[in-house]
């Protein structure tokens, strides 16, 4: 009867008519989340109830939504049971209730045209109930999921990114796995199939619609159940819950925003209303459970997929790739993230009660580590988020301690020991997204990762095979060069708006700013408010680059000490030590509360000082330090020596310090004396950009032009191209100029100094 019934299912109608114009979705639309019912939101959660009051609130609506949840997981189930043709049926009622809220998983949403954000919650959680059952610890039931569904899905999933393939090319695919999939059920009992005829309406207009719709009147391909309803509740979680869990994080950071001002206690009070509510619908802790064990089995299917043997065990992984690995939608990888994240954040403790949690950890570092396995890097940005979130970085807190297994890999052997070396191609890699934010985003992933490695070089499997990598000194200059490129960056911002903070606070004080008009002191207050917040992050940023720098070099000092890399190493280190040891800079940095912004002037001071320590015996780096003519300054590094001793109690450490600034002093001297015997240097001896002596001269064969080595060298960091014709070019390429190697040696000898005892940065 229900079946039939002209009310069970209709192709054409929108998610919002699906809800309410047929025999079931309704019953799943029970909420109390303020968007779908503001009456009922307000009458359990609004007001100025207690926090008892709220709690007993939000423990009722659970209870009844459960119960709900449980009468429908029920009513479907006998539904699936009852035979063939009911079950799908049913399968085909899921399909259309699920794609008529595609539009629900975009950025802008037409609440007139979809669901209700509690219907597709239920609805999700009803398909979490039917998929408990193959959820098991032993994943004997991956074997029934039939890889070829990403090729040719009952779900229209044409408008989905997929992890290495294009529409046209999953479309080529197509019909070949589809005759692959039937040829392997011929023979078996899983090789019946139904076809489920929907009612059509005389108004539908159903060649249309299927004209616009090719997937709705394909022939239903004999999949099991378990891959069909695997496939709806991953696609059910993505269209509904996840951009739930967002909008849910998003109204906390609002909130926490709104409580530092104390003028906004009826927006916090209606925010807080919003938030308890939505967690009454989206908070259920077995919901929560399953949906993390869908996660796990999800990750561990991915990983047989790509890997039947080791199961990502080894890497790199089997190559060629399967078509149903590249044809994976890229939404899946990513909500994985972001459900796991979310409970992290809202039911931490329900982590511990999942089996095999570390199954997500090792599909993330195989998806990370080998890199052939995605395109998108913003896709394995997100991958690190989730690594953070897990990684036990707080010692302080229990939880996070009970966590710390799934990072500590039992030899160098492991796929766990691959995490370092993965994030440090990460950090290379994360230059360009391909999205418009892709500035902003590097440096929030780059600081993830930052934090991640702080971690992990506390464990010494981890920081071995981080050391390990470093020996490859092509991919440890370019990963080292970016973070000088951050540091720089960030550091040099963050300190130039904490002196315009500094100035505002002067002027703020100034008896005068109060008689200035009301809507330019508003302004000024605006500015400051603005420039506060964007300081703290890049302090914080800049915090942990440069520390993560500091306890790097103190190991891996060699990629540093290149000739491409050592100049830049000291005009850093340079410029940071004056701008905090300079008596008429430092009294810029002078903010009432420094503490606010992240910035601990003796902590990032002894942090550039253990940098440079790290460099002490190098004479190439002393050279380069005192050959700085825009940051060295002797008087100012003299000083610097008497600011270390209150910001350590370690005397040997002031002592090696002023014992270096001894030695640049002493070679800034001798550079003098040696310009001065060099006299004039003719210009075709001195590089074209950098006008320095070309000690190790090298042609250019793109432009013909010849530079310094050290010079070229620092430029193809950044980019392969010639700087004079903008023509690719690459390290191998350069040529060493022997006839001008031979005159720079010649005039220098006769002038009685010797070529080979001159550093790379003369």
């Amino acid at each position: 009867v229900l079946i039939r019934s002209p009310e069970w299912v209709r192709p054409t109608m929108d998610g919002r008519k699906m809800e309410n114009g047929t025999v079931l979705a309704a019953f799943l639309s029970l909420s109390c989340i303020v968007r779908d019912h503001p009456q009922v939101a307000e009458e359990m959660f609004g007001g100025n109830k207690s926090a008892s009051e709220l709690k007993t609130s939000q423990q009722c609506a659970q209870l009844a939504l459960s119960s709900v949840r449980t009468s429908m997981h029920e009513t479907f189930k006998q539904l699936l049971k009852a035979g063939i043709e009911s079950r799908e049926a049913t399968v085909v009622f899921f399909q259309y209730l699920v794609e008529s809220n595609a539009g629900r998983a975009q950025m802008a949403v037409d609440e007139r045209r979809t669901s209700s954000e509690g219907m597709l919650i239920n609805l999700a959680a009803v398909l979490l109930r039917l998929s408990e059952p193959f959820l098991t610890p032993d994943f004997k039931k991956i074997a029934l999921v039939d890889n070829e569904y990403p090729i040719c899905p009952r779900l229209d999933l044409s408008k989905e990114t997929r992890l290495l393939a294009t529409s046209s090319e999953v479309e080529g695919w197509r019909d070949g796995a589809a005759a692959a999939l039937i040829a392997r059920k011929k023979g078996t009992k899983g090789e019946q199939v139904h076809r489920y005829e929907p009612n059509w309406s005389e108004s539908d207009n159903k060649a249309e619609f299927l004209k616009n719709h090719p997937h709705l009147a394909s022939e239903p391909l004999p999949y099991t159940f378990i891959t069909e309803v695997f496939w709806l509740t991953l696609r059910t979680l993505h269209v509904g819950v996840l951009k739930s869990m967002a909008q849910h994080q998003a109204l906390v950071r609002r909130l926490a925003q709104l409580s530092q001002e104390q003028e906004h206690r009826a927006k916090i009070a209606h925010g807080n209303s919003m938030r308890i509510a939505l967690e009454s619908v989206l908070c259920d802790p077995h919901f929560l459970e399953v949906g993390v064990k869908m996660y796990v089995f999800f990750a561990e299917w991915l990983c047989q997929l790509v890997d039947p043997v080791s199961a990502g065990q080894v890497l790199p992984v089997p190559k060629p790739l399967p078509e149903a690995y590249r044809a994976v939608p890229e939404f899946a990888i990513a909500d994985m993230g972001e459900f796991v994240v979310f409970v992290l954040r809202t039911q931490p403790a329900i982590l511990l009660r999942v089996p095999n949690l570390d199954r997500i950890l090792k599909a993330i570092i195989m998806l990370l580590a080998d890199t052939e396995l995605l395109n998108s890097t913003h896709l394995r940005s997100n991958l690190v988020e989730i690594l953070l979130a897990l990684a036990p970085t707080d010692s302080t807190d229990p939880l996070s301690a009970q966590l710390a297994y799934l990072f500590e890999p039992k030899d160098s052997s492991s796929f766990m020991a691959l995490i370092g070396p993965a994030l440090m191609d990460l950090y290379i890699d994360i230059e360009s997204t391909g999205r418009d934010s892709q500035f902003y985003e590097k440096f929030n992933v780059r600081y993830q990762i930052a934090c991640l490695f702080r971690y992990l070089w506390g464990i010494p499997i981890h920081k071995a095979a981080i050391l390990a990598r470093g020996a490859d000194m092509e991919r440890s200059v370019r990963f080292i060069n970016m973070l000088l490129n951050d540091a720089t960056y960030l550091l040099d911002e963050a300190l130039n708006k904490l002196q315009e903070i500094h100035e505002r606070e002067v002027k703020m004080k100034d008896p005068s700013w109060k008689t200035l008009p009301a809507a330019e002191r508003a302004e000024d207050q605006r500015n400051h408010s603005r420039e506060e917040h964007v300081v703290r992050i890049e302090f914080l940023l800049a915090n942990e680059t440069v520390n993560l720098l500091s306890y790097l070099s103190a190991e891996l000092a060699a990629p540093f000490m290149l000739p491409e890399m050592v100049s830049r190493v000291a005009e850093m280190l340079n410029f940071f030590l004056v701008t905090l040891a300079d008596p008429s800079k430092r009294e810029n940095l002078h903010v009432a509360n420094p503490a606010k912004y992240h910035f601990s002037p003796k902590k990032l001071l002894l942090m550039i000082v253990n940098t440079y320590l790290n460099f002490a015996n190098q004479p190439d780096f002393i050279e380069a330090c005192a050959k700085d003519g825009r940051s060295f300054k002797p008087q100012v590094f003299q000083g610097a020596v008497k600011l270390v001793k209150p910001c350590t109690n370690d005397a040997s450490k002031v002592a090696a310090f002023q014992q270096l600034v001894e030695a640049i002093v002493h070679q800034s001297q001798t550079n003098v004396d040696q310009d001065e015997l060099l006299g004039d240097v003719p210009d075709e001896f001195l590089d074209p950009i950098m006008q320095t002596l070309m000690l190790d001269p090298v042609r250019l064969p793109t432009s013909g032009k010849t530079m310094d080595r050290s010079v070229i060298m620092r430029i193809l960091l950044t980019e392969h191209l010639d700087p004079f014709n903008r023509a690719e070019l690459t390290p191998e390429m350069l040529e060493e100029d022997k006839e001008i190697k031979a005159a720079v040696y010649e005039f220098v000898s006769s002038k009685g100094l010797d070529p080979d005892k001159m550093g790379a940065s003369s």
